[in-house]
């Protein structure tokens, strides 16, 4: 608590829907200490938390969805290391306490405030890791574009959280063009019958360093990158017609015989983190609610 500058007993959000608990600064500091996270990471625990109480993160509705996703917590606009996490090699696995200890404080906040078991108030079906920890941190070093919080907020350091399933792996190696790699990161957004085939929402995509400086030698910029995508990373209508849930589009796509998975390029959230190397990654939305920035 002493590694924040807010009351303990401040309410964050509430009455649960499922539940009626409120959730204090002292509860979030609770679920840190069970998780074991450093007390340097706790305000990237808090800003996760402040922003997934948002309204338009529908926080009630995604704890307790069907769907496998986790809340991915992104740190921007600051040094990693003083808040005890990485942004480099590995960011998304094992090995790196802070991260792994702070993405497993937000959830098991979630978990204690609207008793999601599952089974009991969590319905999902099968579950995912990333419902255990979800947490990373944008790359400084070899980032060829101004930080995720100078788009998303004034440039000071910040978190993003998103809903979404666990991030699926981009290869490319040999077609190392801008436009062959934007190909390969818009055909790995879209899945028959993932969530945004019917519901179009997010995009994660985390570029590594090597990736992201091929699109920046050839003058893209992240803005340039997340157009292409949403204009490429669509689905015929007559695959998913008739399949999958009751589909939520933007009206415009009525007349649209390929449909986006994204509803406009500002759905395309692109952070630079990892190694240098042939593999980059993309994590799909539950679709239902929009990703959220808050400053630490």
């Amino acid at each position: 608590l002493a590694t924040v500058k807010m009351d303990a007993d401040a309410v964050l959000y509430g009455p649960a829907l499922t539940s009626g608990r409120l959730l204090r600064v002292r509860d979030v500091a609770a679920s840190a200490v069970m998780a074991g996270c450093p007390p340097r990471a706790f305000p990237v625990v808090l800003a996760a938390l402040r922003a997934m109480a948002k309204p338009g993160y529908r926080l009630s509705q995604a704890a307790i969805t069907t769907h496998p996703s986790g809340n991915a917590v992104v740190l921007a606009g600051a040094d990693p290391a003083a808040y005890g996490l990485c942004g480099g090699a590995g960011c998304l696995g094992p090995g790196h306490r802070g991260n792994a200890c702070a993405g497993r404080a937000v959830s098991l906040t979630i978990l204690n405030l609207f008793g999601a078991r599952p089974g009991e108030a969590d319905l999902t079906i099968l579950g995912s890791p990333a419902e255990f920890t979800y947490c990373m941190a944008e790359a400084q070093a070899g980032n060829p574009w101004p930080s995720l919080a100078s788009e998303l907020g004034d440039g000071s350091a910040g978190v993003f959280v998103m809903k979404a399933e666990s991030p699926r792996n981009i290869l490319e190696n040999l077609a190392l063009t801008p436009e062959a790699l934007c190909v390969a990161i818009s055909d790995a957004s879209v899945s028959l019958c993932s969530n945004n085939s019917f519901v179009p929402g997010d995009l994660l995509v985390v570029l590594n360093p090597e990736h992201a400086a091929l699109f920046r030698s050839a003058g893209w910029t992240r803005q340039d990158l997340a157009i292409a995508i949403h204009n490429r990373a669509r689905i015929a209508r007559w695959r998913v017609t008739g399949r999958g849930v009751g589909a939520i589009r933007p009206r415009y796509m009525d007349a649209l015989d390929r449909l986006p998975v994204t509803r406009s390029p500002a759905d395309v959230h692109i952070v630079v983190a990892g190694a240098p190397g042939p593999q980059s990654m993309v994590a799909l939305p539950w679709g239902y609610s929009r990703g959220q920035w808050q400053a630490l």
